[in-house]
């Protein structure tokens, strides 16, 4: 139930895109046409938000799930951890393992494009605050940086998680002690902080 919340904002967002496009071209309403573009950009704050939430609930722990079971396979013979080389010569004994390499890259393409999202609605959200306040506006980010951000994320969350992983495989539950640790360090430090997600206060920015 609590996952629908995404698909709902994600229909809230087209219903203010068509309204938008309706007092732009149709009724030619400026005032309306600027009230939805602010009510779908606050939208896809929201959508990016809860991309994040659901990308390290899920796809996070999957790929580390995914990359600990291939590290981990071999320890029986040789005693240390190797990757699952994959082959074509038998197919039948190398379908786990793509399945295993798609879930990891559809995993890890989740996270890169998640945390790119956040930074167009982070820009986004700093055009309403920038309009509201007279203040100049930030350039718009293309969709070539968007790209390429996703792909700087990509290439730096893959060599962490895959150490996170070797790591896991090697001590095991000393890995939970550390994740754990970890958690609740960033956790206060963020508290003190004052972390708030995009901008919720116009002069701070």
């Amino acid at each position: 139930v609590f996952q629908l919340d995404l698909i709902w904002k994600y229909i809230q967002g087209l219903i203010y895109t068509v309204k938008g496009w309706a007092s732009r071209s149709l009724y030619k309403k400026k005032e309306w046409e600027k009230y939805y573009i602010e009510k779908q950009i606050k939208c896809d704050t929201d959508i990016g938000m809860l991309r994040l939430i659901d990308v390290y609930l899920d796809s996070g722990p999957q790929v580390l799930l995914q990359l600990y079971v291939i590290t981990t396979q071999n320890l029986n013979e040789v005693g240390t951890a190797n990757l699952v080389v994959l082959t074509f010569k038998d197919f039948q004994t190398t379908t786990v393992e793509i399945k295993q390499l798609v879930s990891i890259l559809s995993s890890l393409f989740s996270m890169a494009y998640a945390l790119a999202g956040y930074h167009r609605c982070l820009r986004n959200q700093q055009f309403i605050f920038c309009v509201e306040n007279n203040k100049p506006l930030p350039r718009p980010i293309s969709w070539l940086s968007t790209i390429t951000q996703f792909l700087w994320y990509l290439f730096l969350i893959a060599p962490r998680v895959l150490s996170m992983a070797i790591f896991a495989s090697t001590f095991r539950s000393w890995f939970f002690m550390i994740i754990f640790s970890h958690w609740v360090i960033m956790y206060f430090w963020i508290l003190r902080l004052k972390t708030n997600y995009c901008i919720s206060d116009p002069d701070k920015y």
